[in-house]
């Protein structure tokens, strides 16, 4: 890293990639302490406002007094799209070489970097030299991870005090990337507390592809109910309304049995609409406890 800094030819950039949960933002902490850097966040959910815990935006602790930028500025209604996200880019870049800082671009939007650093139009590689670092996990490690927070979570009785508490009907959201084990701990939970879960992957919700799409085998699920897993025709327009208004159904249903419900994937537009839109009153009806799956370096 200190020969490709220090290299004068061209200004440099770093790249710092990988899924959610992996650890990007706190490498990207290390190098910029390290080298003196600045941070752009490129994932496509943290750019706006709100949201904090949903998508796992690194805390006012964790930045270490380090500038980040494009984290949690944008308006939610707006429409921010991957051209604002390079003209907004080229300019904090611009800004940070006048102050002789390193600029480390973080996030897991891969079609960000894409048009930033191909489109012609912003003569990215043109002008800046860029080294990409991605960021990969043993799936061992992945698998002591979980099962490590599921044991702290039971030990701390945090979720017994959230599911205890009787001021409004609770949900429990189970999020992070693919394959760092959202479905382990829903069944892990729903075992323990007597939960049932709805599936918010986006390509899960439809039959068949089990295998391209990663599903819960049989014995996996381990006698929970899955709903929303498998249940959608292929061909059909299934849209976050559908999936809301689906959700909102199965939730009721398992409240009457005195089941948690536990809604568990990758999709956050579903679960963002769901929360978020006023027509389903969810903030109103219900108590939420986001749980994110993140993976030690």
């Amino acid at each position: 890293m200190n020969t490709f800094i220090n290299n004068n030819k061209k200004k440099k950039v770093v790249f710092i990639m990988g899924a959610p949960g992996t650890g990007k933002s706190r490498l990207s902490v290390d190098l910029a302490t390290d080298f003196r850097g600045e941070i752009i966040n490129s994932d496509k959910m943290q750019v706006f406002k709100g949201l904090e815990i949903v998508t796992n935006k690194i805390t006012h602790g964790e930045k270490q007094g380090v500038r980040h930028y494009l984290l949690g500025e944008i308006e939610p209604d707006s429409n921010f799209t991957a051209e604002d996200f390079c003209l907004k880019s080229i300019v904090y870049i611009e800004i940070f070489l006048k102050t002789q800082c390193v600029r480390n671009i973080v996030g897991g939007s891969n079609s960000y970097f894409e048009k930033l650093l191909e489109d012609p139009v912003f003569m990215f590689k043109y002008k800046y030299d860029s080294c990409f670092i991605w960021i990969d996990v043993e799936q061992s490690v992945l698998n002591r991870r979980v099962d490590t927070r599921v044991d702290e979570m039971v030990s701390a009785a945090k979720m017994n005090t959230f599911i205890n508490n009787n001021n409004k009907k609770k949900v429990v959201f189970i999020m992070g990337a693919t394959c760092t084990g959202k479905s382990r701990l829903s069944v892990d939970l729903a075992t323990h507390f007597r939960g049932e879960t709805i599936n918010s992957d986006k390509m899960q919700i439809f039959k068949g592809f089990e295998i391209v799409t990663n599903k819960l085998t049989h014995a996996e699920k381990q006698g929970v109910r899955h709903y929303l897993l498998g249940e959608i025709e292929p061909d059909s327009n299934f849209t976050a309304e559908d999936f809301c208004v689906k959700s909102i159904v199965y939730i009721e249903n398992f409240l009457k049995t005195q089941c948690v419900p536990i809604i568990v994937g990758g999709s956050n537009s579903y679960i963002e609409k769901l929360v978020e839109d006023p027509v389903f009153m969810f903030k109103y009806k219900y108590d939420s406890c986001f749980i994110w799956i993140d993976v030690e370096q």
